[in-house]
């Protein structure tokens, strides 16, 4: 039943609300002092959201996710439901940065475009953090891991086996050679 304030003409009701999602119809329903019934319609309908979003995607442009300062990555987050603002974090080098919304997303995707740092060579991850329209949080643990590599690599060592057939270098980190066959046309010797 409904409350009366300290005035005739305003009424109270207190519910809480069921620990499931739903949508609740309220239909009001009386009569005044005189016994005259409400004839109107009105109706409130709520909809009740106890679950918390989840990320249902979260990827990045990067296929190798080790990166320089020459990349710019876009990481994308994907949410089952319309989240408000989410923020992103990478390592020490972004802290809860506003991510932007994909247009025509009804808020569920949003993107953060990321121009990759000098120095600071080492991992780094990148999380999420999101609330809905009624403040349930995302509580998930998805993640990104970035490995930043803004070191030229260099020869540390060169050998020549003792039938002089054989060279071999050995670099300061591992490489990725645009064509390990080598010919002699590549090299020079001075004397």
């Amino acid at each position: 039943s409904m409350t009366a304030s300290t005035t005739a003409d305003v009424w109270t009701y207190t519910w809480i609300a069921p620990n499931q999602a739903a949508v609740v119809t309220y239909t009001l329903d009386g009569f005044d002092t005189a016994g005259n019934a409400y004839t109107g319609s009105d109706t409130l309908s709520l909809s009740i959201d106890n679950s918390n979003p989840i990320i249902e995607s979260f990827t990045d442009t990067d296929l190798d996710d080790i990166v320089s300062a020459s990349d710019v990555v876009t990481l994308t987050a994907i949410f089952n439901e319309a989240v408000m603002s989410p923020t992103i974090s990478i390592g020490g080098l972004v802290a809860n940065t506003t991510m932007t919304v994909s247009a025509s997303t009804n808020s569920t995707t949003w993107i953060y475009v990321w121009d990759v740092p000098t120095g600071n060579d080492g991992v780094y991850v990148a999380t999420v953090s999101a609330t809905d329209a009624l403040g349930n949080p995302y509580t998930g643990s998805d993640s990104i891991t970035f490995r930043i590599d803004n070191t030229i690599p260099f020869i540390t060592n060169l050998t020549i086996n003792d039938e002089n057939t054989q060279l071999t270098l050995t670099y300061s980190e591992a490489v990725e050679l645009y064509n390990p066959v080598y010919s002699l046309s590549n090299f020079s010797v001075n004397k």
